[in-house]
């Protein structure tokens, strides 16, 4: 009987992962503003009708898709317990939130967020900030707890963590940007080491003072 309850929900889940993945083929490939609710039920194969039963709308499914695809990032700042120094936070920080951007590339979400921010402004801004803020408090916290106590003086952990995870977004887009116009793609790592060393060195600096 209670695999019979069961049943439902685990059909509903798969219709829903369906229905993202026919998304995200038809956003990636024909644009978000171009794919009609439609498209993406004759994707999956269902009514119309039944796509609503799974998402009231297309926004809702690019929401849906961002959000979940956007763990990665937030988790690769979150876990930071076992790092004892700034530099250290900074660097094991950076790695996992573009870790977790590149899920977001491979998966194409990027790429259609990147796109529909050009006719929408404001949804680009809504989802940068769904990408970006968990990771600054994420990282505020890890900070606040290895930044020497001479340091707090001149240096609050919440605009360290503001600065640092902006810089990697302004990173990223550029690099989104750069990956549209065929080019090779920029020194991740390298950019990432002078980062860290110029926020941590700073940091240390003015703990020094």
């Amino acid at each position: 009987m209670a695999e019979q309850q069961r049943e439902p929900t685990e059909h509903h889940q798969e219709q829903r992962q369906r229905v993202l993945d026919a998304a995200v083929h038809l956003f990636a490939e024909h644009g978000y503003e171009a794919t009609g609710m439609r498209a993406i039920a004759d994707e999956v194969g269902i009514r119309p009708a039944s796509l609503y039963y799974y998402f009231p709308s297309k926004e809702t499914i690019l929401e849906t898709l961002f959000t979940v695809a956007a763990e990665g990032p937030r988790r690769g700042v979150s876990e930071l317990t076992r790092v004892a120094s700034l530099r250290e936070v900074l660097a094991a920080a950076g790695h996992g939130f573009l870790q977790g951007v590149s899920v977001l590339r491979e998966k194409r979400v990027l790429e259609i967020v990147f796109l529909a921010a050009h006719q929408r402004p404001d949804w680009g801004q809504r989802y940068l900030a769904q990408l970006s803020d968990p990771a600054q408090e994420g990282l505020a916290a890890a900070i606040d707890r290895v930044l020497p106590a001479q340091a707090r003086q001149h240096v609050q952990s919440v605009w360290l963590a503001k600065q640092f995870i902006g810089a990697l977004l302004s990173f990223v887009l550029h690099e989104e940007v750069i990956r549209r116009e065929g080019e090779n793609d920029p020194d991740r790592e390298g950019y990432l080491r002078q980062l860290v060393a110029v926020m941590a060195g700073g940091t240390e600096r003015l703990a020094a003072q």
